[in-house]
């Protein structure tokens, strides 16, 4: 099955992933049973492909790695797409437009949630 297409939004994590991997000179193989992780996921995540990881992938990683996780996303930018209840979920975002709209989106319902 061919990988997914290049995830520009990826690219800053699937570069830590590998250089940390070579680095310790582990293999896709051992990195996936270490992480519990499957190899075709690890694989697509260093192509920069596929889906934004979960939180609890990133962890496996980093700790089968023996890294923290701050160091896998290294440079990555997460910004919140969404805002409920002061409860956010998070998404990777290149674009600093995109990012000060969020941060602008943000701080309105925030002020309208306190003056309520």
């Amino acid at each position: 099955m061919p990988s997914p297409p290049p995830n520009p939004l990826l690219g800053r994590l699937a570069e830590c992933l590998r250089a940390i991997r070579e680095q310790e000179g582990m293999s896709l193989t051992t990195l996936s049973l270490r992480a519990d992780v499957g190899v075709e996921l690890i694989r697509e995540l260093e192509l920069a492909g596929g889906h934004v990881p979960k939180v609890a992938t990133v962890l496996r990683l980093a700790g089968a790695l023996g890294v923290g996780p701050g160091e896998l996303v290294a440079g990555v930018r997460w910004v919140p797409i969404e805002v409920v209840r002061e409860r956010g979920r998070f998404d990777v975002a290149e674009d600093p437009a995109l990012a000060a709209e969020v941060a602008a989106l943000r701080a309105a319902a925030t002020g309208r949630a306190r003056s309520a």
